[in-house]
């Protein structure tokens, strides 16, 4: 079935709300210099890269200092992945971020957002379990 543009639109946004919830929740504070103050959703590969804009390893919690120094000097938040992820990752990312222009369908975006959406949850429940049984 051919989706109407605004419903794309609409799902991509909510995809953008979802990974960022889930990347400020799963990391807590900035990859680059550990503050918790004004949190965003970085992406080491520009989320113009529709192949990697909703790739967990890509997107990373930056304060926002960070995330405009990032523009500039792209290997400040480089040699913070590299601590946080493999090589391999790195190159992987890279490798994809030179392939193709690529456009997800409905259905693929649909997947993506049920993933995200089910881990956001578990790492929400196991976020609560924590905070409530801390010792």
């Amino acid at each position: 079935k051919k989706r109407k543009k605004n419903e794309y639109s609409a799902l991509e946004k909510e995809l953008d709300v979802l990974v960022s919830r889930y990347v400020r929740l799963r990391d807590g504070k900035c990859v680059c210099c550990e503050s918790t103050g004004e949190p965003n959703c970085g992406h080491y590969v520009p989320r113009g890269k529709a192949r990697l804009r909703w790739d967990l390893r890509n997107c990373n919690q930056q304060c926002w200092p960070c995330n405009v120094r990032h523009r500039h000097w792209p290997n400040f938040y480089a040699s913070a992945m590299r601590r946080i992820y493999s090589e391999e990752t790195m190159k992987e990312l890279d490798a994809l971020a030179e392939l193709p222009t690529w456009k997800w369908t409905y259905a693929d975006l649909l997947k993506i957002r049920d993933d995200i959406r089910e881990r956001y949850d578990k790492l929400k429940a196991r976020s609560l379990y924590a905070g409530v049984y801390r010792i």
